[in-house]
């Protein structure tokens, strides 16, 4: 492509000079050249060409700029890009790139080569694509091998090369295709040995190299919106299920993700699978992420959005299913957790204005009865609050100090006394400690003063609840 890039500058400007026109004259039939007519396309000696599925042209600094606009409207579908120029990148490929893709065009590109070993064809290889991960790429990303640097080496040589500088494209995400004259495929290039599809020209009749995917036809085309001659190709092959619009790829060991081709900045982004931040620059966002009042954590490997419980730092974190770190309360699987204000996991008693919580050693809060430091203690079932005062157990009743610790013994409320077993449930009916015998009422568990009928018989307790007995009670009726 390098000498026909330096034809291609002394024809325009031999027309600048008005010694040349540069629209393709019409063969004997009245048909123009590699265009387009009653569906098919036509060669320069007036023949179809079929199996043709696109049209397309190829062009680097040497088209300057390119009305990328016009040129769509004329039977465009794809444009291959110069990446190189002068050691350096092509100072019109960014602009090409973008504009032609705007324009409704598929873009590919090309590197002319000078490698002649593996270890340089690496390098052109990574030089271009560090050149284009920032851009719309669909269509192939070629190897041009026609350089007269590479002439002496051999088809083993030649093939050992390309396989090196596509294998490296493939690797990357990219799809890989090698570019020679149909001489140099025929003739010079061990084909054998590479499994990529090949892009050939000729420009004097048909390839002969017969498994192309792609024909450069010539290199006298005329395109409006492109000043000058200019390389038309036609593709055989359709790369639209071959290159996804959606796309990971992976350059210098950096994730990449492309979204209609083009990559993804400064945004959420779904593979179909998780969700991933996109930096500025286009790679993975890893470890936490503030948006906001809103906190998200990246997995520090992958980059993917964590969700659910995660463990950092030795502390605990939950994600909703939207990535946000939770906070304050949260139910997951029916348990309830907290969450504190740095988004860690609470564990053990926690305050919330005047309630009591408790939380398990997994984060968990706690309902019903838990012991802690010797002490027991309820916890609502509805709502895990610590339970004060009295409180109603399997049909058991129980009390709780404002400590929120169970009491057992007697207990004196309002003037009234009460009495609690050791497992702390409220007694009814008889009790005796020994000495004396008492009567805790069965509706209230208060203990019984005075003259009680107890299954039909009466009984007299004094003002201790002491139950008196014979001569007791005859002293105490006498009194009466």
């Amino acid at each position: 492509m390098k000498y026909r890039k330096r034809r291609t500058t002394a024809v325009a400007m031999a027309c600048l000079l008005g010694i040349l026109t540069l629209a393709p004259a019409a063969d004997a039939w009245g048909y123009t050249p590699w265009t387009k007519n009653n569906g098919s396309y036509v060669s320069s000696d007036g023949t179809t060409i079929s199996g043709v599925v696109a049209r397309g042209v190829d062009v680097s600094h040497w088209q300057q700029s390119i009305d990328w606009n016009a040129v769509s409207r004329n039977d465009i579908q794809f444009a291959m890009l110069g990446t190189r120029y002068n050691n350096s990148a092509d100072p019109y490929f960014g602009v090409n790139a973008n504009n032609a893709f705007q324009a409704g065009i598929h873009v590919g590109a090309y590197l002319y080569s000078y490698a002649t070993t593996t270890a340089m064809a690496k390098q052109e290889a990574e030089f271009v694509l560090n050149l284009i991960k920032d851009y719309p790429i669909s269509y192939p990303v070629v190897f041009d091998v026609e350089d007269a640097s590479l002439a002496n080496l051999s088809g083993a040589q030649l093939a050992e090369i390309i396989n090196t500088f596509c294998k490296t494209i493939e690797d990357a995400g990219y799809y890989p295709m090698v570019y020679s004259s149909d001489a140099w495929l025929t003739g010079k290039i061990d084909m054998s040995r590479v499994k990529y599809d090949v892009w050939t020209s000729r420009f004097d009749g048909r390839p002969s190299y017969s498994r192309a995917s792609m024909w450069q036809a010539t290199n006298a085309g005329s395109v409006p919106g492109i000043n000058g001659y200019v390389d038309i190709n036609f593709a055989y092959k359709d790369f639209s299920s071959a290159i996804p619009a959606k796309t990971w790829r992976c350059i210098n060991g950096k994730w990449y993700y492309y979204n209609n081709y083009q990559p993804q900045r400064n945004c959420w982004i779904n593979d179909g699978h998780d969700w991933y931040f996109m930096q500025n620059d286009g790679t993975q966002l890893k470890g936490w992420m503030n948006q906001g009042n809103d906190y998200y954590y990246l997995k520090d490997e992958t980059g993917q959005m964590v969700t659910g419980w995660m463990q950092l730092n030795n502390r605990w974190y939950y994600f909703g299913s939207d990535g946000r770190m939770a906070r304050n309360w949260v139910q997951v699987q029916n348990k309830w957790y907290y969450l504190q204000a740095d988004g860690t996991m609470a564990t053990g008693w926690m305050r919330d204005g005047n309630t009591y919580y408790y939380l398990k050693s997994d984060g968990s809060m706690t309902t019903g009865w838990r012991q802690i430091d010797n002490a027991w203690y309820y916890f609502k079932p509805d709502n895990g609050q610590m339970a004060r005062g009295w409180v109603q157990a399997d049909n058991k009743w129980y009390y709780l100090g404002d400590d929120g610790k169970m009491l057992t013994g007697w207990m004196q409320l309002n003037g009234i006394y009460y009495y609690l077993h050791t497992d702390g449930r409220m007694l009814t009916g008889w009790l005796n400690d020994g000495t004396n015998q008492y009567y805790m009422d069965p509706s209230g568990g208060n203990m019984s003063v005075g003259w009680k009928q107890i299954d039909g018989k009466w009984y007299y307790f004094n003002n201790t609840g002491h139950m008196q007995k014979a001569g007791s009670i005859l002293t105490a009726a006498a009194t009466i």
